[in-house]
This record gives C-alpha cells, sequence and structure tokens, in this order.
C-alpha cells in the first residue's frame, strides 16, 4: 500500500527552522530498515518482529543537522498515555525508543527507565534525581531533561493533527491495537530497562548530563529563592512574587517564533467545582529569550484560559541517541504547571504544614490562582497575547 507521508524538515543551523516547510516522502514500504538495525536496550523482550506486526515503524521523519529522528503512528501507551515508537538515527547507529506525552506538562517526553512495586504498579522514571543517589524514579527529579526539542513537539502534535488516521483512536490499526493493549508493558515499557537508584543501567543515565546551568538561582532575581527547604521528597516552592527573571534571560514577547494548536487536546482539564476530566483546545506558544540562548515555551486552554510555561530550553544543537537536548538548564519553579501534585507545592517558610493547594482534581491539586497566575513570567506572557 502506498501512502504519501508529510513531514517537516527541521535544520538546527537553520534560522527559519520553525517555518512550515514540508517535503512528501515515499511509502510505509521500506520502512522494515529503520525497525531491523534498531538498538533496543529493553528487558521484556521486544523484538522488531514484534514491532512490525504492531504496526508501529517509522511512518514520518524530522531531521537535525546530524540526528534524524523517526516515528511511528500514535497508540494507547501504558495508562493510556498517547505514545509513539522514535527511532532516532544518531552516528550510524539507530535507537529505539518510547515518547509519550504527559497529563501535567502537556509535552512529548522520552522513557528513560521505569521501576516496579509490590502492589504491581508501575512508575515511570523521570531522569536525574536530587536525592535517591541521583538515579531513579523519585518525584524530586529533572524531568524537564526528558522533553522532546521544541521543535519535535511542534512537528510531532502537528503530524498527528494534520493525519488523523496514525492517531491513537485510528478504527484502520484497530486490531494491531488490540494486540498492544494486550501486551502494553512490552511495547511501552519494551524501549528501556527497569531501573532502581543502584543499578541506572540506561541509555539516558550515562549519556545526560546530571547537572547542567541552573536557570534557577543563577538568572533570577529576589531574595532566597534558591535556599528552598527540603524535607524528605518534598520541596518547597518560593513565594511567586518574589521570583524575577534577569532581563537578558526573560522571553522575547514581542517576537512570536511558533506557534500550533491542539484542538481535541489530551491534556485534561476539569470543568468548575468538578473532578470531571474534560479536554478541550491547547495553544502552544514559543519565544526565544532576549539574548536567543534559551527557548521558553507556555501553554494555554482556550476555554479555560490557564496558561503555564511548560518548558525552558537551551537553543543547542547536540541532540542525544533518544531524541532529547543534551544542554539543559534547571527551571525550578517557572515551569509549575496549573495542576500539580500536592506533595510537590508546599510553601517557603511552612515546614510544609502548608500547601498552595486549590481543588482537588483527579490526582493533582488546581493551584492555578493560588500559585501559577502569581508568577511575574506568566503575567507577562497573559499580557502579550491579550
Amino acid at each position: 500500500m502506498n501512502v504519501e507521508i508529510r513531514y517537516r524538515e527541521l535544520e538546527l543551523n537553520n534560522p527559519n527552522r520553525f517555518e512550515n516547510k514540508f517535503w512528501a516522502i515515499s511509502t510505509v514500504e521500506g520502512k522494515s530498515s529503520p525497525v531491523v538495525n534498531a538498538e533496543i536496550e529493553g528487558d521484556l523482550g521486544l523484538s522488531p518482529e514484534k514491532i512490525v506486526e504492531a504496526k508501529l515503524y517509522p511512518i514520518a521523519e524530522i531531521n537535525f543537522s546530524d540526528v534524524k529522528i523517526s516515528i511511528s503512528r500514535e497508540f494507547y501507551g501504558k495508562n493510556d498515555y498517547p505514545s509513539v515508537l522514535g527511532y532516532v538515527q544518531k552516528d550510524g547507529k539507530t535507537f529505539l525508543c518510547t515518547f509519550y506525552k504527559s497529563s501535567s506538562a502537556g509535552l512529548w517526553r522520552y522513557l528513560p527507565g521505569y521501576d516496579t512495586y509490590g502492589n504491581g504498579n508501575t512508575h515511570f522514571s523521570k531522569g536525574h534525581s536530587t536525592r535517591n543517589g541521583g538515579y531513579g524514579v523519585s518525584s524530586d527529579t529533572y524531568e524537564h531533561t526528558l522533553n522532546l526539542p521544541v521543535e519535535v513537539q511542534k512537528s510531532l502534535d502537528e503530524f498527528l493533527e494534520l493525519n488523523p488516521r496514525f492517531q491513537k483512536n485510528s478504527g484502520e490499526f484497530a486490531d494491531q491495537n488490540i494486540l498492544i493493549k494486550e501486551n502494553e508493558d512490552l511495547f511501552f515499557l519494551g524501549t528501556t530497562k527497569k531501573i532502581s537508584p543502584t543499578n541506572p543501567n540506561t541509555r539516558y543515565f550515562s549519556e545526560m548530563p546530571k547537572k547542567e546551568h541552573k536557570l534557577f538561582g543563577k538568572y533570577l532575581q529576589g531574595k532566597k529563592i534558591f535556599s528552598l527547604e527540603v524535607l524528605g521528597g518534598n520541596v518547597a516552592l518560593p513565594d511567586p512574587e518574589n521570583v524575577k527573571i534577569k532581563d537578558s534571560q526573560s522571553p522575547d514577547f514581542s517576537n512570536l517564533v511558533a506557534t500550533w494548536t491542539i484542538k481535541d487536546s489530551s491534556y485534561i482539564t476539569f470543568k468548575e467545582n468538578s473532578n470531571i476530566p474534560i479536554t478541550e483546545p491547547v495553544t502552544y506558544r514559543v519565544y526565544y529569550s532576549k539574548d536567543k540562548k534559551l527557548i521558553y515555551t507556555f501553554c494555554t486552554t482556550e476555554i479555560t484560559k490557564k496558561s503555564f510555561c511548560a518548558d525552558i530550553q537551551t537553543n543547542s544543537r547536540e541532540i542525544t541517541s533518544f531524541g532529547c537536548r543534551k544542554r539543559w538548564i534547571d527551571p525550578g519553579c517557572l515551569t509549575t504547571p496549573f495542576y500539580e501534585y500536592a506533595s510537590q507545592i508546599y510553601k517557603t517558610g511552612t515546614r510544609f504544614s502548608q500547601t498552595y493547594s486549590g481543588r482537588l482534581a483527579g490526582n493533582y491539586t488546581d493551584i492555578n490562582e493560588s500559585y501559577v497566575s502569581k508568577l511575574e513570567l506568566i503575567k507577562q506572557f497573559k499580557a502579550s497575547i491579550e
């Protein structure tokens, strides 16, 4: 079956790399080569034959200057996360990855590992940790190191938006989706390994620097905002009124670099005074910092009109073998989403007796009014789009 696929070419050395430039590529025929040649570091027995059986071979690709990232069609991953298999071609090798869309940050992330508990629950690794020896699956992690480059975020979202037949709920792949559902651990977790604080044995932990530049504290102005209190796995948030970004590192809101909208986003929000989830259009807006060293991505829900800074990336060229930027910064509280776990939103100076908790929504707490909307960064962003 011959199908024309359209993909976005994104050259990191091209100043117009966010423009909508599409080229046609050929068919699903001949796509077995990346699958067969892919290095699979998983420990659950995922094989090229099983990937082809589930029709999760590459169907679109995104080109950087020295790395090509190909993606499969979308499928329902563990816990129904929107997911794709990623094929990252670098240095003459192809590496198989799982990319899934976070329900809290609304961004596509790489899965670097997992752990299981006695009750059978699975916990996804969120990358390097500030405790537990610096590894593992704790909540106190640098999970933003797992976010795919914003160029990939945009092209992946738009590709699926423009090609509904490759979306996770497409009827064309009903039989294959049943197969995946019956073997969801294999297809979602099977690209990586079970890890622990004493056994960080996946590519991420050997390739991604554990420590990098700190935007939080280094580039922010204000008193005591970096000397955060820590108790167990909990970190107190600084007072939002005290968090000021150094001017050269702040976003240039006069120059919108890129924007895209997901009309029926799986990013979940909640009805007023209710725990019933809804979906709504979500718009992403991207800006460089004034010194062009950082890339800010903001997320706005179009019905409930809530906004937060979803990610801050370095404007760097090196891409890892799992598709993420190698140079990263710690944005601290600047990327706090408006739905967050209560254990992560304690107030400074309260010894964790108080939080910024608002209305509970499922497993999350709504802190849009109590915290996120009070950040100067968010106030400036909202003023720029009104």
